[in-house]
């Protein structure tokens, strides 16, 4: 489902009586709603309400590679051609066991991400010139301003709109609502189950930020 960022918070201002249905938020309301809406998807990155993409890295030119942040990478292969290999996505521990490093061919068979924010660097074994096919789990994108639009999975667009409606209600002198605590609950859940039955599993939490 594709929807702005103006929808879903007049929908959420609509759901917590802000508005009368076909009232418009002034600008100032707008752009208090788009702080909301950004906070709740910075927090959904934790609650593992996130959506499985696939990534592509050229990994010609020695590396390391990068990319913007993934939340965790579930798998990977490599292609060069009509050739492809699984790679392995290796642990710090398991990274640290590669040898030779002088070692190249077309493809690689083990990769290790630092998840660096917010852009990671991919480091591959051997050298490869290939192409890397990363399955990985990425946060929503944010909206950058109230005209961005995002293609939503099924039941996100809900699970939003409740969401931002809790985290404006304070804004405005409301309690908090037991039904749309109980409505963001179960859309939440909702996805979750989804993504479970989808991903066999429901998606790891995120790597650790590295250390400096």
């Amino acid at each position: 489902m594709t929807i702005t960022a103006l929808n879903i918070i007049t929908d959420a201002a609509l759901s917590i009586n802000v508005i009368p249905p076909g009232g418009v938020l002034n600008p100032s309301e707008q752009s208090d709603g788009l702080i909301s809406l950004n906070k709740v998807l910075d927090s959904w990155e934790d609650m593992m309400l996130v959506q499985l993409s696939r990534v592509t890295v050229a990994t010609g030119g020695g590396g390391p590679f990068t990319t913007p942040r993934p939340i965790k990478i579930k798998s990977a292969t490599c292609t060069a051609g009509s050739l492809q290999s699984q790679v392995e996505v290796c642990s710090p521990e398991s990274w640290a066991t590669v040898s030779d490093a002088s070692r190249s061919g077309q493809l690689c068979s083990k990769l290790f991400c630092d998840y660096a924010y917010p852009t990671s660097n991919i480091y591959v074994w051997p050298a490869s010139t290939g192409v890397l096919h990363l399955f990985a789990y990425l946060p929503l994108t944010s909206f950058t301003n109230l005209a961005t639009s995002i293609d939503l999975p099924p039941g996100y667009a809900r699970a939003l709109t409740f969401a931002v409606a809790l985290d404006m209600s304070p804004q405005y002198g409301h309690p908090i609502d037991a039904g749309i605590v109980g409505m963001v609950k179960d859309a939440k859940g909702e996805i979750q189950a989804t993504n479970a039955r989808l991903f066999g599993a429901a998606p790891p939490p995120a790597q650790p930020l590295p250390q400096r």
